[in-house]
């Protein structure tokens, strides 16, 4: 009995130091080089989710890769909020991840220009997908 809960404390442990060698971090939060908006809203949106593939881990251990990950997503919403400034957000696609990106901000100024993009799309978008997936969304962020 005392080996196999040696054993299951040795892997736990093990699973702790490979979780903290992690390097979903090292991919660029933004592009490094020009694209079009809806390929770097893509692009954008690609890396907030692949951030999020591997925080579980990450929430185990230490503040700063979470500071990391929240400084990122800062990146990523200010980047989307400049498109949005230049009036270049214009698909329901291209609505849906500034959205999405919006959403994961630390800063609730942000989540509140997601709630707002999910309200209009669900009115005004331009398709019957952009329209549910506006409804889908604006419901979600209503039940927080």
């Amino acid at each position: 009995m005392n080996n196999y809960i040696h054993q299951i404390i040795t892997g736990v442990f093990i699973l702790m130091v490979c979780a903290c060698r992690i390097g979903f971090l090292k991919t660029s939060a933004l592009p490094s080089s020009k694209m079009s908006i809806s390929k770097e809203l893509l692009y954008l949106v690609q890396t907030d989710q692949a951030d999020r593939k591997h925080i579980r881990p990450v929430l185990f251990f230490g503040k700063r890769k979470i500071l990391a990950l929240q400084e990122r997503d800062l990146e990523r919403s200010r980047k989307v909020a400049k498109f949005y400034d230049m009036d270049s957000v214009k698909t329901d696609n291209d609505k849906l991840n500034a959205g999405l990106i919006f959403l994961h901000s630390p800063d609730s100024s942000f989540r509140k220009r997601a709630y707002d993009i999910y309200c209009d799309l669900e009115k005004n978008g331009t398709t019957d997908i952009g329209k549910k997936q506006g409804s889908y969304w604006k419901k979600i962020i209503e039940g927080f």
